[in-house]
């Protein structure tokens, strides 16, 4: 009786300790978030570290948990990194690290893949706001497929996603945890 108890109470400190642990790749603590489902199952992997696979439909629902930035404009992005490369986020001036911008823009990374690429684009950063997304009150919803091309190559796809929110920071920009898609 006494085992099982033991085990019980590290079971529930070993889930706190995750829970406590948080995501690998904090944004601002702003009041918008990304909920991901993998093949319509919702993830809640505190480190926002995921595995999938090639075709697996990754669904992604923008929203804000609190409502304030609900009706602002907001932009998505993706970037293909290999597995294990360290990155540095970039921080709002003002702010403190380590939460910020996670995708690699220095095109010094010798395990980035790619630049980074707009997934949505509301607010123009990566050329004109054609999109133009708005964030629903109740949250926007896009999906895609793992692209087959990627997988067995060690890659991860690493999504991240900022929004308009006036007064939070000197840029006036809320920054999402960002997902890291770990492709097998």
């Amino acid at each position: 009786m006494r085992r099982f108890a033991l085990i019980g109470l590290l079971l529930t400190i070993g889930a706190l300790s995750a829970v406590a642990q948080g995501p690998t790749w904090p944004g601002n603590a702003t009041d918008f978030a990304c909920e991901v489902k993998i093949n319509g199952l919702i993830d809640s992997t505190p480190s926002r570290v995921l595995t999938v696979n090639a075709l697996d439909i990754v669904g992604l629902r923008f929203h804000s948990p609190g409502g304030g930035t609900d009706n602002q404009l907001f932009s998505a992005f993706y970037q293909l990194i290999y597995i294990g490369v360290p990155l540095v986020s970039q921080v709002i001036p003002g702010e403190t690290p380590p939460g910020g911008f996670w995708l690699d823009t220095s095109g010094t990374n010798p395990g980035v893949l790619t630049t980074v690429v707009p997934y949505l684009d509301g607010i123009g950063f990566g050329g004109p706001a054609f999109l133009a997304p708005v964030l629903l009150p109740g949250g926007s919803d896009f999906s895609f497929v793992v692209p087959p091309i990627i997988a067995g190559q060690a890659i991860s796809l690493f999504l991240q996603a900022v929004i308009v929110e006036p007064g939070l920071n000197s840029l006036d920009l809320g920054i999402d945890d960002c997902v890291e898609l770990q492709v097998i």
